[in-house]
């Protein structure tokens, strides 16, 4: 949680360091663009994205990087042949496949039901980038 990144429905009452949300919509909005971030950044490895979004201090932080790596290569057709590993680079391509793994880990929602519910969260992004630069 930082008070640098006011996402748009958070709740300026942090629940132990975590942001919250008026809505659950919000709240994977934000995740959504926060990973889109890191992607577009220098955290654009498997491995460092978990490492960063879910550190040691506070996770099996190695669990967590094969469950998303296995989750990504279910969803995910090989990318140029080869399936995501701890150290492949992710773009822009894998970022639906990358929340839905980080949020069926986080909230033990079939990975399926996780799919479709970052699905909406990228269409209604992507609806919004279309009325901001319109």
């Amino acid at each position: 949680y930082s008070t640098k990144n006011p996402w748009r429905g958070m709740l300026n009452t942090p629940q132990k360091g975590f942001c919250t949300f008026q809505t659950v919509g919000a709240g994977l909005r934000a995740g959504f663009c926060l990973l889109r971030n890191y992607i577009k950044g220098d955290y654009n490895t498997v491995a460092k994205v978990v490492s960063r979004y879910a550190p040691p201090s506070e996770n099996d932080t190695k669990k967590y990087i094969k469950f998303v790596c296995d989750s990504i290569n279910k969803l995910c057709p090989p990318f140029k042949g080869k399936d995501v590993t701890p150290d492949s680079q992710l773009n822009i391509v894998h970022l639906p496949y990358l929340s839905a793994a980080i949020l069926t880990y986080e909230s033990g929602l079939d990975l399926s039901r996780s799919c479709q519910a970052m699905r909406s969260v990228e269409t209604l992004e992507f609806l919004s980038t279309l009325y901001y630069f319109s």
